[in-house]
Formats: C-alpha cells, structure tokens, sequence
C-alpha cells in the first residue's frame, strides 16, 4: 500500500507533467524531444507562461468540482480533497483523453467514464459563456445605436385635388433623417418635388413652399423608451404618435398612428396606417394656394393634403 508521502509526492509529479502538457498544446515554448540536452548554463524546466496557467485555472476549477473523488481514494491513503487536488491538476491538460486517463489511473475512475463527464462540462460551461457573450454584445449594439434613413428605399406622397374631382399624386425625391436616443428627425427637401410635370414642380416651389426662404420641412417624433431594441425580429407594432412638423416657418404638433416592423436586427419600417391630413391653412400657405389657382386658371384646389409615407431605417 501507497504510504501518503509516497502518494503526495506522486500528485505533484502528476501536476507539473499536466501544467507542462498543457503549455506545449497552448502554444507556449515547445518542449523538445527526451533526447535533446539542454544548452549550457540553461535550465532544463520551460518557462511557464503565468497567465495562461491561471486562465486555465479557473475552468479547471469548475470542472474538478463537479467531479465527486471514487472510493479508491481511501485504498490510496489519499483524503477528498487529495482527490480534488489530483482533478485540479489533471485537468491542465489540453484534450480530454489525456485527462481522463490521468484521473482513471490515479483516483479509479475509467477512462470513458472520466472522458464522458468532463466533454458534458466543458461543452455545457463553453456553450453558456459563449451565449452570455453573444446575447450582450446584441443588448448593447441594439441600445446604442443609430438609425440612418435609407432615402432610396423610402418614400413620401401627398396627394392634392383640383376641381374637386382631379386627383394629382406628387412626392418628394430628396428625403434624410435619423433616429438618435429615441428621436426620430426626418428632413423633406422641398426643392425636390415631384408631381411628374415640370411647370407644375416650379409652381409648386415658387409660389406654394417660397423654398428660397424656406428650403426644407422637418419631422421630430418622440419614440417611446426602447421601441426598437425590444423588438423581435420579424415582429410588427403600431404607435400612436405626435410628430412636430416644421413647414413654411410654422411648427405644428400632428397625431397619427403609425406602423413600426423589425425586417432584421438593423433595419425597421415605419409607415404610415392611415394617410396624416395636412391643413395648408396650419402653415400659412393659404397665399400659396390661391397663387397655384389663379396661375393654373381652375376653380379651386383642395384645403387638405393626405401625406402618406415608408421610411426604412438601418442601424449605424
């Protein structure tokens, strides 16, 4: 029978042919072959690279303690926390095999029952960090980013009527915007609309928007507190919201509902669910109306303009 300092003695052979089985597989200084000699004046033991020890150290320790010592133990003369100590050590190596053969060999358990349960740990504990990692590198982009008008890909309309029955549907070509700490800003371009006729486009910015005072319209809508990080991919939510709209010098507050869906984890579409009626007289461009009448020869042009609108974001 082992006597117990025979048996310490063994766990510390054990423990530093582990710690130099795991630097070589590491990566650290290579061992040379037995038959090598060292050089003069040099050591023969490698350096041992600290930090690589100590961040083994840690999973070593998790995975030795849900390990519970074999009985054998007590033939060996050896108290659970020797045992525990021979798991500490075996599990320096690089590969499984290698320590469960360790641990079959010095505490009596059998290779593949050793192998088994330590691939379930390491697998369970690599799988969970991974997963931590992932799910808050995800949180935090999601929470800090900022949302980019994609102005290719959106599109806002207003739609006017002359003569009470002549729909006429124009746009406007030139749109930008962001959402920035829960604010949405969108930027109209007033210069560039497009009713599809070029008379009617330079009546519209001479005598309607005056866009040499007054180039652009602006949006600002408060978007509630974590609107588009909690939302699931694929998912859809409709909003009530109030925009303050910048039109023609005047600011005015509009409410609509509008529809917010996830296309992927960087990109959103919000539009509109019902067309936002907007009153010419709310922004003093009643001037501006009776101008495009009498320069146009018809009887009347609408006092209301249904605006509708898709507006596609991507995070930055």
């Amino acid at each position: 029978m082992l006597t117990q300092s025979f048996a310490t003695t063994l766990l510390k052979g054990i423990a530093l042919c582990s710690s130099i089985a795991l630097l070589y597989a590491c990566g650290g200084s290579p061992i040379e072959s037995s038959d090598a000699s060292p050089a003069p004046g040099s050591s023969s033991a490698p350096a041992v690279d600290s930090s690589s020890a100590v961040s083994v150290e840690a999973s070593s320790s998790s995975v030795a303690s849900s390990v519970a010592p074999s009985p054998s133990s007590s033939s060996l003369g050896l108290s659970s926390s020797s045992a525990s100590s021979v798991l500490n050590s075996s599990a320096h190596f690089s590969s499984v095999s290698s320590y469960s053969r360790v641990v079959s060999s010095s505490i009596g358990l059998s290779s593949s029952s050793a192998s088994s349960t330590l691939s379930s740990k390491l697998s369970s504990s690599s799988k969970s960090s991974l997963a931590a990692v992932s799910s808050s590198s995800k949180s935090s982009a999601a929470a800090t980013s900022t949302w980019q008008l994609d102005s290719a890909n959106s599109y806002l309309n207003f739609v006017s009527a002359k003569n009470t029955h002549t729909l006429e549907v124009s746009h406007f070509a030139s749109l930008s915007g962001d959402i920035t700490q829960n604010v949405a800003k969108l930027v109209i371009d007033l210069n560039s609309v497009n009713s599809g006729i070029t008379l009617r486009d330079q009546r519209l910015r001479d005598l309607l928007f005056q866009t040499t005072q007054f180039p652009t319209a602006t949006a600002t809508v408060n978007l509630p507190s974590n609107l588009l990080s909690s939302l699931a991919i694929g998912a859809e939510t409709q909003q009530n919201i109030s925009a303050e709209l910048d039109l023609h010098g005047v600011k005015t507050t509009l409410t609509t509902k509008l529809s917010v869906h996830k296309l992927s984890a960087t990109r959103v579409a919000v539009q509109t669910i019902a067309p936002v009626l907007v009153n010419p007289a709310d922004y003093a461009l009643t001037n501006g109306i009776e101008a495009l009448r009498a320069a146009v020869g018809i009887a009347s042009i609408s006092a209301t303009a249904p605006v509708d609108f898709t507006l596609i974001f991507d995070a930055r």
